[in-house]
């Protein structure tokens, strides 16, 4: 143990005279407004650098649309997800949807890319959320042709308690206009209300964690939608963490059913998809 302690006070040693050797301003050459200028320009530097970089990949059995509660197609898919997030509030991500039934990751139903630019805050006790995406439809070498702008907001609040592991509750409501990209007045609203439940650390199993969220959702009958159409959501997803940036989706499962009477758009039946997929963080 000493000999450890010796060691690393060596390197400290040493690494605090290169630095002052190879500094490019010494610190003994630094006045106090050079000190202050440096710290400003650290600052800023620090602000366009994320401090958060996740790579999402998912398999999923079937493509349903949340936002519109349509199954698009029956197909497996593929989705990568690369999201960034700084320490002002802004995040960004980038998503590309293909099917895993043809090589052409352009022409299909399930072929999509969502670019997706947000701000999250917190006032008092709420959470908030802003984003604008734009969800880019098939063919997607074509963008702002025939594709969807959505303009999101959302208002939610954390309840934390210990039972048995750690848990949260978070009610949400999210409000959101939908519309195509070239017409984006003739959109329509979409409501959402859910919570969320997230248990981590089950009967101390420190790695693992399960999420779940049930909600209702109305949209104001985008294209063929029925304005009447009221929805229930439901999905879950058990979590393994492997170590510090890679975490497993284990299995995850969502449902949507119709709750509404007079829903005649081809959205009348129960459907459910899983998936499975692995979240890397840096």
């Amino acid at each position: 143990m000493k000999k450890h302690s010796t060691i690393s006070i060596v390197a400290a040693l040493f690494c605090a005279v290169g630095n002052l050797l190879f500094s490019s301003t010494p610190l003994w050459a630094e006045d106090k407004e050079t000190r202050q200028l440096n710290s400003i320009i650290t600052s800023k530097e620090s602000c366009w650098k994320p401090t958060n970089i996740t790579l999402d990949v998912r398999y999923q059995e079937r493509f349903i649309a949340g936002r519109i509660n349509r199954l698009l197609s029956d197909e497996p898919y593929m989705s990568l997800s690369l999201g960034a997030k700084w320490k002002t509030g802004w995040y960004f991500s980038w998503t590309e949807i293909h099917s895993l039934n043809n090589s052409d990751w352009s022409n299909g139903p399930d072929d999509e890319t969502h670019v997706l630019i947000g701000y999250a805050g917190k006032k008092k006790s709420w959470d908030y959320k802003i984003k604008i995406t734009n969800i880019n439809l098939h063919p997607t070498e074509r963008w702002f042709d025939n594709d969807r702008i959505a303009l999101d907001f959302y208002l939610s609040r954390n309840w934390k308690f210990g039972a048995q592991g750690e848990h949260s509750i978070m009610p949400e409501i999210r409000a959101f206009w939908f519309a195509d990209t070239q017409q984006i007045t003739s959109g329509v609203p979409v409501f959402m209300a859910s919570t969320t439940h997230k248990w981590s650390r089950p009967f101390g199993l420190d790695n693992l964690s399960m999420q779940t969220r049930v909600g209702i959702a109305w949209d104001g009958g985008f294209k063929r939608n029925d304005p009447d159409g009221v929805f229930a959501q439901v999905d879950t997803e058990l979590n393994l963490r492997i170590n510090e940036c890679t975490t497993l989706s284990l299995i995850g499962w969502k449902m949507i059913t119709p709750i509404s009477h007079h829903n005649n758009d081809g959205r009348g039946n129960t459907h459910s998809t899983w998936w499975t997929g692995v979240k890397f963080s840096f």
